[in-house]
Formats: structure tokens, C-alpha cells, sequence
């Protein structure tokens, strides 16, 4: 991911006008390319704590005691 986001910033010069034209928004503001860092490089911070296995607690004693294995 990291790889793919630095190719994206080398390319950000050919990248930027397309983007612009897409988004509707004046070439001036840099097609978004800020915003797009910022949020990969958010989503790259907490993906491995957001992506790992969530064990949620039972409501049902009964299946904590049946030894019953509850992933989300």
C-alpha cells in the first residue's frame, strides 16, 4: 500500500489535471492530492489494528461455557 501510494505521488504532476476534471474542482487546488495522502496515509495508521480478528463478548453465558468460538 505504501508502494502504491508513492508511485501515485510520483505520477501526482500527469495525475493532478485529470483528477481535477473529475472532481469538478479548479486545477489550482491541487485535484485533492492533500486530501488523498492524508487519508491513505490515516487508513495505512490504523489498518492493522482495525483489520485484526474481533472477539466480541457473549450475551449467552451458556456459550462461553460450551467453549464456542465467536469471531466478527
Amino acid at each position: 500500500m505504501r508502494a502504491g501510494l508513492a508511485a501515485l505521488n510520483e505520477m501526482k504532476d500527469a495525475v493532478v489535471g485529470e483528477l481535477a476534471d473529475q472532481m469538478g474542482r479548479p486545477v489550482r487546488y491541487g485535484g485533492e492530492f492533500g486530501g488523498v495522502n492524508e487519508r491513505a496515509n490515516h487508513m495505512l495508521a490504523i489498518a492493522e489494528e482495525a483489520l485484526s480478528p474481533f472477539r466480541p463478548k457473549t450475551a449467552r453465558p451458556s456459550a462461553a461455557k460450551s467453549g464456542a468460538n465467536l469471531w466478527a
